[in-house]
């Protein structure tokens, strides 16, 4: 009974990633992950499977990042920062992914679904009132929330519009838990709840999506879409959609009405904020150190990295890329296991048999692997809630099930 409130808690606080931090590293939903992991290892249960190729590849990650972590500690002083990191990254495992999958493979999801919704419409209303009142009644709700790290945001979009960020710490990370949580929420209502509901929330978060004026999210979501037509079963896709001459009909208006009017937006929304600000300027700046870094450095270091973090200890920790973030860490044999987790939880999704729940997953995960090439936030606990959730589909879809 605790186990399943602390779960439930989690989920539905789970977006506190930056507001109400106890300090910069100690968040909402990192102290409810150790609690309900601490109830999930005296209940005993075991989330491990023999042979399921995801768990190899996070195992195999982990000790190359302990051996890396072994050779750099000989080569440095800041030992407490290396271990820092260590702890860190080991942690996003056992707390973010394998705690919320063995809730869900013990059953704890039917009870936690709703918190999960509630905690998503919470974070949707939070950004209505934030954008609005900014915007239009020179409220800043967001100046009165305490964060311990990034207190002053004063991010704009489309000459003079704030843009949203609600509980986390920028408005493009904002728009990722939107991505996430809705692919998750939306191939789990249908059934569960009334259309109203489920109409409600798709209003609310795409609305919301808005309000972020993510230029990432934009770009990102149509290639994700098609990608996951392209790798999903496209022909039966399009079959559907051509065999009822009405849908077909109103998607095509609805897109050339929408292109029409959405041109001017998306051209000053995406062209002229990357040319008229730092945005796109400061990435390539910090690409390019990092390349040179990473050219300059030893075969030992690229084929197993500096150690964690070594991005931060030789000022490059501001490096907008996960991918990059693992490289100079944990180096190409770092990376092609992080990489190997994403895309055998991709081949996961094909387990699921419910056509619409398996594209809005892939759509989901495609955009979360694309928005890692433009942020290193790989230790936020909506990805691997994301992965954790398609692996318990994949299990709960297969002749076995879950016995």
């Amino acid at each position: 009974m605790i186990a399943n409130i602390l779960f439930s808690s989690y989920l539905l606080f789970f977006s506190l990633t930056s507001a109400f931090a106890i300090t910069s590293a100690v968040t909402v939903p990192l102290v409810l992950s150790v609690l309900a992991m601490i109830s999930l290892v005296l209940g005993r249960y075991v989330v491990l499977e023999k042979g399921n190729l995801i768990d190899k590849f996070i195992l195999t990650f982990i000790a190359i990042v302990c051996f890396s972590f072994t050779l750099a500690i000989f080569s440095t002083v800041n030992f407490s920062a290396r271990m820092n990191y260590l702890t860190s990254i080991v942690s996003v495992f056992v707390l973010y992914y394998y705690m919320p999958l063995g809730f869900m493979l013990r059953g704890s999801l039917t009870a936690g679904r709703p918190w999960l919704l509630y905690g998503f419409l919470f974070v949707c209303f939070w950004v209505f009132v934030e954008f609005f009142g900014r915007n239009f009644f020179h409220v800043n709700l967001d100046s009165l929330i305490p964060r311990k790290y990034l207190t002053e945001y004063n991010s704009t979009a489309l000459g003079d519009f704030y843009r949203a960020r609600g509980p986390v710490e920028e408005s493009g990370h904002l728009a990722l838990y939107i991505v996430l949580i809705g692919g998750v929420l939306f191939s789990e209502v249908k059934g569960v709840y009334s259309n109203l509901v489920v109409f409600f929330t798709v209003f609310v978060a795409l609305a919301s999506l808005v309000f972020t004026f993510s230029v990432a999210s934009f770009i990102e979501l149509p290639v994700a879409v098609f990608v996951a037509l392209i790798v999903f079963n496209f022909k039966n896709t399009m079959s559907y959609i051509f065999n009822r001459p009405i849908l077909a009909i109103l998607i095509m208006c609805s897109v050339l009405v929408g292109a029409w009017f959405a041109a001017d937006f998306l051209y000053e929304l995406i062209f002229m904020k990357l040319d008229s600000s730092s945005s796109l300027i400061d990435r390539q700046v910090r690409f390019h150190e990092t390349f040179y870094f990473i050219t300059n450095a030893g075969f030992l270091n690229i084929l197993i990295g500096f150690g964690p973090g070594s991005a931060r200890e030789f000022d490059l920790e501001l490096v907008l890329s996960a991918y990059v973030l693992i490289f100079v860490d944990y180096g190409l044999l770092g990376l092609m296991l992080f990489v190997g987790i994403f895309l055998q939880s991709l081949l996961e999704i094909r387990k699921i048999q419910n056509y619409t729940k398996r594209f809005l997953l892939a759509v989901a995960l495609i955009s979360l692997m694309i928005h890692f090439f433009i942020i290193p936030n790989y230790w936020y606990p909506w990805p691997w809630f994301l992965l954790a959730y398609i692996r318990y589909s994949a299990i709960d879809a297969s002749p076995l099930g879950r016995t």
